[in-house]
């Protein structure tokens, strides 16, 4: 038996003489003068830099303060060190024997304490025995200290360690951020229940309000099922892109849509709600001085918010609105003044105002080009145009022509296709603009008289005309058959 233990004494001996000399053995989980991390599962996962951590002694046991009254010695809580720190031997004044020492009595101490994951935990156990020594001639060592040393110092113990600490946490944020982008793209229509279960409160100004607000609608239908019970309806933090489909609500005088994708005005926006008084259109997407225009049938309209619009950057945008919907007595939170009035309109009753009003506002029948990109509606041209049959009479095709000349607006343009493609001849329609066909031959695009210059907006419905037809005969900047230069003078 004596010889039993000596044996045992001396492997003892012989394993701290090496590790005395500073090696680390992690696969024997000896990590001498060193400080000693691991992930903590669940927190490590959601914040990365919180751990578990412990102190060893020279000979490489580690002591950690697991629980209330217990410091394990060689045997971690949590597992085996996923990463460590070197202490340097020259910091502490007694070497080794006062390195151990230290450990020990701060372990002493911690035995008889309880253990708080925010005070007594085991980043101030570790930081007691290094204030102990003190280490680096530094009493001042504490759980934040520690934290943000081992966080950029530690070193991992191995390529595995390394997915240990980082795999969860990458999965989880992952995870979330992939869960948060799947619910943004999820469209919720605006159904008489969503209507019902949505909070009716009476706001500060005593106003019964329906708040509509994060529902991530993307058009507004439905609404006649509020009986016109509401004052104020709140559709903030939205999808919404089109300022239409309202019922007529008398009861209606404040109206929130801001943080929405807003880019159009329907021309019945105004006479649907006679007694609206605020409208908060905040951060939307209104880029055109023209989509403005249909807010000018709102009678009673006195607060109007604009702000975070493209439109705001476009010169004379206030003195625009304001010459338009004089009824505004605040346009983005600011009073229109007396002098602005005067300033709007003499300005535009002047010949620069009418010039202005004529080249810069693009009415929203003929914004095509600004909603859709030109490869969608290419797309689209060339679904008609394959539409078109070659065996058609010569007084089919005319009305083919005349129906394309009058074509305003994509969904138009949707519904032209689907009657070509059923071999159906859409019905003649008076002509509306100044675009003239010179033969029947021969289809061409040409300036009429009265209008020395082709506007862009009226070149961009002029080039998807002709493409309709007989796409080889344009090309980008002219037509090959009159040699009109839609761009020059």
């Amino acid at each position: 038996m004596a010889v039993i233990d000596f044996c045992e004494y001396m492997d003892k001996e012989e394993q701290s003489a090496q590790v005395i000399d500073g090696r680390v053995d992690a696969k024997n989980n000896r990590f001498p003068l060193c400080l000693v991390w691991t992930p903590i599962p669940f927190i490590s996962w959601l914040l990365p830099f919180i751990g578990h951590l412990g102190i060893a002694l020279s000979t490489g046991v580690i002591h950690d303060f697991s629980t209330s009254g217990y410091v394990s010695e060689d045997h971690m809580a949590f597992g085996k060190p996923c990463r460590y720190y070197k202490c340097d031997l020259i910091m502490v004044l007694g070497k080794h024997q006062q390195w151990d020492r230290c450990v020990r009595m701060a372990s002493n101490e911690y035995r008889s304490r309880q253990h708080n994951i925010f005070w007594d935990n085991c980043h101030s156990h570790v930081a007691l025995a290094l204030n102990l020594m003190p280490y680096g001639r530094n009493a001042n060592w504490n759980m934040l200290k520690l934290c943000v040393l081992m966080f950029f110092k530690g070193r991992y113990v191995s390529v595995l360690a390394f997915f240990q600490h980082w795999l969860p946490p990458l999965i989880i944020y992952g995870l979330a951020i992939g869960c948060g982008r799947c619910t943004y793209l999820i469209m919720v229509k605006l159904t008489s229940d969503l209507i019902a279960d949505s909070p009716q409160l009476l706001n500060v100004i005593r106003e019964r309000e329906l708040c509509l607000q994060n529902a991530r609608i993307h058009r507004i239908e439905n609404l006649g099922t509020t009986m016109d019970t509401f004052e104020t309806l709140n559709f903030s933090n939205n999808d919404i892109v089109k300022l239409e489909n309202f019922p007529l609500l008398y009861r209606l005088q404040t109206l929130y849509m801001a943080n929405n994708r807003i880019s159009t005005v329907d021309d019945s926006f105004g006479a649907s709600l006679p007694y609206l008084k605020t409208l908060v259109l905040t951060d939307n997407c209104l880029a055109e001085l023209g989509e403005l225009e249909p807010l000018s049938k709102l009678q009673r309209l006195e607060h109007l918010c604009l702000i975070g619009n493209p439109v705001t950057r476009v010169a004379h945008y206030r003195d625009f609105v304001i010459y338009k919907i004089p009824q505004v007595r605040v346009l983005d939170y600011k009073r229109v003044r007396l002098r602005e009035r005067e300033s709007a309109n003499a300005f535009f009753t002047s010949s620069d105002g009418e010039e202005f009003l004529k080249n810069s506002v693009r009415k929203a029948t003929f914004s095509m080009a600004l909603a859709f990109d030109d490869e969608s509606m290419t797309d689209i041209t060339q679904e008609v145009e394959d539409s078109v049959e070659s065996n058609r009479t010569a007084e089919q095709m005319e009305m083919i022509k005349e129906a394309i000349e009058n074509v305003t607006s994509l969904e138009e343009l949707e519904e032209l296709k689907e009657t070509l493609a059923r071999n159906e001849v859409p019905n003649g329609k008076e002509k509306t603009d100044d675009i003239t066909a010179v033969s029947d031959k021969r289809f061409c695009f040409s300036l009429s008289s009265d209008k020395p210059k082709l506007r862009k907006e009226d070149y961009d419905l002029c080039r998807i005309q002709s493409l309709l037809l007989l796409p080889s005969i344009v090309t980008d900047d002219c037509c090959t058959l009159c040699g009109k230069n839609f761009f020059n003078d």
